[in-house]
C-alpha cells in the first residue's frame, strides 16, 4: 500500500500495489500488468512534467491502443 501525499483535497490517498513491472519493455506490458493487477479499463494518469516526457505520453498512448480510457493530469509546479 503506497501513501500518496495530501493534495489540494487536504487528505492522504491510499493506494493499493499488487503488482510491479521493472526494467526493459516494462511500459509495453502496461496493459497486461494493469489486466492482471484488475484495475478495470477507466485510469487515471498522474505525472509531473518530467516523468510524463520520459514516459508517460508514452504509456498514455499505449494504453490508449490497448483499449482503455486513460484521463491524465500533469502537474506543473512540482520541485
Amino acid at each position: 500500500m503506497f501513501t500518496i501525499p495530501k493534495g489540494c483535497c487536504n487528505r492522504d490517498h491510499l493506494m493499493p500495489a499488487t503488482k510491479f513491472d521493472i526494467g526493459a519493455g516494462a511500459l509495453g506490458r502496461c496493459p497486461h500488468t494493469l489486466s492482471d493487477a484488475g484495475l478495470g479499463k477507466h485510469l487515471l494518469l498522474v505525472a509531473d512534467q518530467n516523468t510524463w516526457l520520459a514516459a508517460g505520453k508514452e504509456v498514455h498512448t499505449i494504453l490508449q491502443h490497448n483499449g482503455y480510457s486513460v484521463n491524465r493530469h500533469v502537474f506543473s509546479n512540482l520541485e
